[in-house]
């Protein structure tokens, strides 16, 4: 990859490959190695413009940033930035875009303590996702909802959630 990134006219590539790398470590659950991955694309986003590598990128990488923006205002500041994009390609073309959007939303509503509101943003993604055919998408929201809930301890509804993400990745292809 490193010969590939100094040469000219490679740039999409390399950059929908730091997207998919990010959006890998993301479904993994490796959120510090998904920022690192969302930093070496943002610069190449430009490549990607028309393409739907780019709101696989803002997804992707507002979840990787959400996770370290308690801490960090930049990563704060990234997310809301992410869910602004997210939010105007969602009035414009909600069938694709709003589940991504209800998932960023949530996001950001975790990192500010709303637990209740959040909850509600995972559900509104999750049924949004299923309803437009975007069984990964509903996967992670499940997922992230799973995590948030089973950190306030209530396991019983973080497995309801947990067993619909495997569902929703078996629909994916995803085992």
């Amino acid at each position: 990859l490193t010969r590939i990134q100094d040469q000219a006219g490679f740039e999409l590539a390399v950059c929908w490959f730091w997207v998919r790398k990010l959006q890998a470590c993301v479904v993994a659950g490796d959120l510090a190695a998904a920022r690192e991955a969302a930093d070496q694309a943002e610069p190449l986003l430009w490549a990607t413009a028309e393409f739907l590598e780019l709101a696989e990128f803002h997804l992707h990488a507002a979840v990787a940033r959400a996770d370290a923006a308690a801490d960090d205002s930049a990563a704060l500041i990234n997310v809301r930035r992410h869910l602004e994009q997210l939010a105007i390609w969602a009035r414009n073309c909600p069938e694709t875009f709003t589940c991504r959007a209800l998932l960023v939303e949530a996001e950001l509503r975790a990192v500010e303590g709303d637990v209740f509101g959040a909850q509600r943003l995972y559900e509104m993604s999750i049924t949004a996702a299923r309803t437009d055919g975007f069984a990964n998408i509903e996967a992670l929201a499940a997922e992230r909802a799973a995590a948030l809930i089973a950190g306030r301890g209530l396991t019983i509804v973080a497995e309801a959630y947990r067993a619909k993400a495997r569902d929703a990745y078996e629909r994916w292809g995803a085992r």
